[in-house]
């Protein structure tokens, strides 16, 4: 009977809260030339953690300045997905490529689906 129970309880949490199963954790790597990834697969509620790896700061900007971080060397700056940031995104601290957040569904995923 508690089995019964409990299995239930996570059906129905499953069910009411989908978002908070979903959500998933991203890293990005700062160099010296760009964004490692260049493009970054991400839902509403994903966190997307930047990585500098590169040997200056950097003053990251999304599109339209929808969003902005100030990253160090060897330090690692978060970004929590709301849905409302832009798709493009640059470090006004030097010139690089500009990296991307998709609310697409990763390739791997679209080729199953």
């Amino acid at each position: 009977m508690k089995i019964k129970t409990v299995t239930s309880a996570l059906a129905l949490l499953a069910f009411a809260a989908p978002g908070l199963a979903m959500a998933k954790e991203h890293q990005v790597i700062i160099t010296g030339l760009g964004f490692f990834p260049a493009t970054t697969y991400v839902q509403a509620g994903d966190t997307v953690q930047f990585i500098n790896a590169a040997e200056n700061s950097h003053h990251l900007v999304g599109e339209g300045s929808s969003w902005e971080l100030v990253i160090n060397p060897a330090k690692l700056g978060v970004l929590t997905i709301t849905g409302n940031e832009q798709a493009s995104y640059n470090s006004t601290s030097t010139s690089m490529d500009p990296g991307f957040l998709s609310f697409s569904a990763p390739p791997e995923e679209a080729l199953t689906n």
